[in-house]
């Protein structure tokens, strides 16, 4: 159901006289199937439109008002913090969402959500309560109305300033050196297709693409946030291929997370799923491997004992490729060449590709 018309009414009359409006979408879009109306509403109001980790997809990243998914870059920050209207759908506002509550608006905050108890918790907000999709479409009609009244989006500049928050982002990641990481995300976005699902696991190269990665499509960007799950991705995607036989999968999972799951290898060989797996190799868990060197300087129970991974993927009868870091090229096209074929009906089962 909508929230109560007297709310939507308040909401749509802050929306429609901002001259900073913004859109934050976090999962609950998602969840009731509202991006069209999203975009919708976005477009009539010339909005940036931010994306929460869970809401990536939400949005098209790729659309001239897309803000991207990067909580913690400042110039993200800024677009929600001078925004006079942030209107937030879908997501509570949660730790991870707002860098552990450091973020502060200097204007109005409007949250949607489904759970009452979720409205105000972590912010003052006016609260409209109930389905996003259904609220976001009682908004776009009262807002639609307003527009014979009121020149909305005038002055706005929607486009620019999303396209200011990417390119701040963009040069900054180009003073850290980060080419590896950078380079493997596009390596795999460029042989994918638009609507291919992709399984993230809480790998460092996961919490790179929550942030960087360009989800292009509802409901196709996986991603265990709020339980932090290792072992999830393989058979996300496993799963994901199931229910999508037509539609590319591809799982990226650190050694770590991998071993959690790893004997749906042979689920996959079984069922003939013809899901790809991406297999980062480092030794150990990285992430906490470099917490722990940050804040101690040593570690300690980081490095694991690992089997062969290649000969694991062998012996389930899995085709495995393996190339390095030092070679993304090689990576890219050893990435298409197992993807190519995997939309059509001749399914012929699994394959891994492993990168150290």
């Amino acid at each position: 159901s909508a929230a109560a018309a007297g709310s939507i009414r308040e909401a749509a009359s802050l929306l429609a006289t901002a001259t900073r409006p913004v859109i934050w979408a976090g999962g609950g879009v998602l969840r009731s199937r509202g991006w069209d109306v999203l975009a919708a509403l976005a477009e009539r109001l010339d909005a940036p439109v931010a994306t929460t980790y869970m809401g990536k997809g939400a949005f098209r990243e790729d659309h001239p008002l897309s803000a991207g998914s990067t909580p913690d870059d400042h110039a993200f920050q800024e677009l929600l913090q001078h925004a006079d209207v942030v209107l937030c759908v879908g997501t509570e506002l949660g730790a991870e969402t707002t860098a552990q509550y450091a973020l502060h608006f200097e204007g109005h905050v409007i949250q949607t959500d489904a759970d009452p108890l979720k409205i105000g918790a972590t912010y003052p907000a006016l609260g409209l309560v109930g389905d996003a999709r259904v609220t976001l479409e009682a908004l776009l009609e009262v807002v639609a109305a307003v527009a014979g009244r009121v020149e909305i989006g005038k002055g706005t500049n929607g486009a620019k300033r999303a396209q200011e928050v990417r390119q701040r982002v963009s040069r900054g990641l180009d003073q850290q050196g980060r080419e590896l990481e950078r380079g493997l995300l596009a390596s795999i976005r460029d042989v994918l297709p638009r609507d291919a699902v992709t399984a993230w696991d809480m790998t460092i190269l996961g919490y790179w693409a929550a942030a960087q990665f360009p989800a292009l499509t509802p409901r196709r960007f996986l991603y265990p946030l709020g339980s932090g799950t290792l072992g999830y991705a393989w058979p996300a995607a496993l799963g994901a291929k199931a229910a999508l036989p037509d539609t590319a999968s591809l799982a990226v999972v650190g050694d770590g997370g991998f071993l959690y799951g790893a004997a749906e290898l042979l689920t996959a060989r079984q069922h003939r799923l013809d899901a790809k797996l991406l297999l980062i190799d480092d030794g150990g868990y990285g992430i906490l491997r470099e917490y722990q060197r940050e804040s101690f300087g040593a570690t300690h129970a980081v490095d694991l004992i690992q089997p062969d991974f290649r000969q694991l993927c062998e012996a389930c009868g899995v085709p495995v490729r393996v190339t390095t870091h030092r070679r993304t090229a090689c990576l890219s096209r050893r990435c298409r060449a197992s993807i190519a074929g995997s939309r059509g009906a001749d399914r012929r089962g699994s394959s891994a590709t492993m990168g150290r």
